[in-house]
């Protein structure tokens, strides 16, 4: 089983990008958010993706991973 498996696809969000930037084109189909660095480097651990891109944040560099 995987985090993607236990993700509700159709319940609400508590926020969305839109709240922030306004309406876009469809960004990705999935997004984590993480706020602690060890679920960060689990998630990394267990998929190992290649970062697509990096985000800058107040909390330093954030990598953007492909699904």
């Amino acid at each position: 089983m995987s985090i993607l498996d236990e993700f509700d696809p159709n319940s609400n969000p508590l926020f969305t990008p839109e709240h922030i930037y306004g309406k876009r084109e469809k960004i990705a189909d999935v997004c984590i958010v993480t706020f602690h660095h060890r679920v960060l480097e689990k998630v990394l651990e267990e998929y190992a993706p290649a970062a697509a891109a990096a985000a800058a944040t107040a909390n330093g560099k954030v990598n953007i991973l492909p699904a």
